[in-house]
């Protein structure tokens, strides 16, 4: 019902900022309000990007040129709320139409997600500092997914078996493949016992290199379990030694 609309528009968690064709604030649910810290008298007639944004994050142009076509549009911003905090949203972009269909502004429906790009954000330096201390220590790393027999090798892990990080998936038997075949039995029942038995292994044996270079390696293993106890993979950690 039509008269249900305004409740609906100022209860919704999604927080909603309506803007005309110049970037003027035309309207801001409660939820857009609390969110940046204004009351809504604040914000009317303000430039939303001025206002809002610190810095220019993204491509108003395309933006202006894609709303006119009435494309709907999906961007990620980092907004300034009226203390000065920063946080990431997801916005949404709709065109706003007149009676006659006409272009009129944009309904932007906005979600916070601050919590997760703080996240992200910290998981990439966690990244960066694991490939940096196993650059500095020579250890490589690759996890095995028994369910499609998939590994991801670790950058330093295609370093010291000299393959291109283009070919950093491999599969269990792939990475027999580089065993000298003077190890290769031992490696093996001691692969095959731990997944069998659930227990880490740590076996030297060499590898041969695809240019031919025999490189003596540690390997040291561990499965990766679900809480029912049932193995879903393998961590495998190789030092060039």
């Amino acid at each position: 019902p039509k008269h249900q609309w305004e409740n609906i528009l100022l209860n919704t968690h999604e927080a909603i900022l309506i803007v005309d064709n110049d970037g003027f604030i035309k309207y801001a649910n409660s939820s857009f309000c609390k969110m940046v810290g204004y009351e809504f008298i604040e914000l009317k007639d303000q430039i939303a990007h001025r206002l809002l944004l610190s810095e220019e994050q993204i491509d108003f142009d395309n933006i202006h040129a894609e709303r006119k076509q009435k494309i709907n549009s999906q961007y990620e911003v980092r907004i300034t709320t009226k203390s000065g905090q920063k946080i990431w949203v997801i916005v949404n972009g709709t065109p706003y139409l007149d009676r006659q269909g006409n272009v009129i502004g944009s309904i932007g429906f906005h979600t916070n997600i601050n919590d997760l790009k703080e996240v992200q954000l910290a998981l990439k330096k966690s990244e960066s500092q694991l490939k940096e201390a196993q650059s500095i220590a020579h250890v490589g790393s690759w996890e095995l997914s028994f369910s499609d027999n998939k590994a991801v090798w670790s950058d330093e892990a295609c370093l010291i078996y000299e393959i291109p990080l283009f070919e950093r998936e491999q599969t269990l038997e792939s990475w027999f493949s580089f065993i000298h075949p003077e190890d290769i039995i031992g490696l093996k029942n001691e692969v095959e016992s731990s997944i069998a038995e659930g227990k880490k292994f740590s076996y030297k044996h060499r590898i041969i290199c695809p240019n031919g270079v025999i490189k003596h390696i540690r390997s040291i293993g561990e499965i990766k379990f679900r809480k029912n106890k049932s193995s879903i993979g393998l961590i495998v950690v190789c030092h060039d030694i």
